[in-house]
């Protein structure tokens, strides 16, 4: 394979402008970079905006969803979507988990919702979660993207 890769190295023109990376792309990583930066600083007031104007209740676990990955071919460790069901000044209101988990919740289980005042049905299970991308996948790529401008850009 090394021998494949230093032939057809040797056969290509050996200029400047092959070997070092072009500004336009290191322009348009570099932007796409912002972006992500920017997006994941947004989702990230819109995380802090629903936390700090949602209020939290208890909920009782009426069902649970159990999924296996693919991988998972002996079925030794499921996720579980639990649907939580929730009163808001006497109205009763349901939400089932987005995201699976490993704990095993069983039906009767207490545990807390954290839903929109304004809109009950607007609810996530827990007290950390809030609807959106989680903005460290933003900042994550915005970082990625960043740190390889710098390395192009040397």
């Amino acid at each position: 394979m090394k021998v494949l890769a230093s032939l057809l190295l040797m056969s290509m023109p050996h200029t400047e402008a092959l070997t070092k990376p072009s500004s336009m792309l290191i322009y348009s990583v570099g932007m796409i970079a912002i972006v992500c930066l920017a997006v994941g600083y947004y989702f990230s007031k819109q995380r802090n905006v629903w936390v700090n104007s949602s209020a939290i209740v208890q909920g009782t676990i009426v069902d649970v969803y159990r999924k296996y990955l693919r991988h998972d071919k002996s079925g030794n460790q499921p996720l579980y979507f639990p649907t939580v069901v929730f009163n808001v000044d006497g109205n009763r209101f349901q939400t089932v988990a987005n995201y699976g988990t490993q704990h095993l919740y069983r039906e009767g289980d207490k545990i807390d919702v954290r839903y929109n005042p304004k809109n009950p049905s607007q609810a996530k299970i827990g007290n950390e979660n809030a609807p959106g991308i989680n903005p460290s996948v933003m900042y994550g790529i915005g970082g990625v993207l960043g740190l390889l401008v710098l390395v192009m850009s040397l």
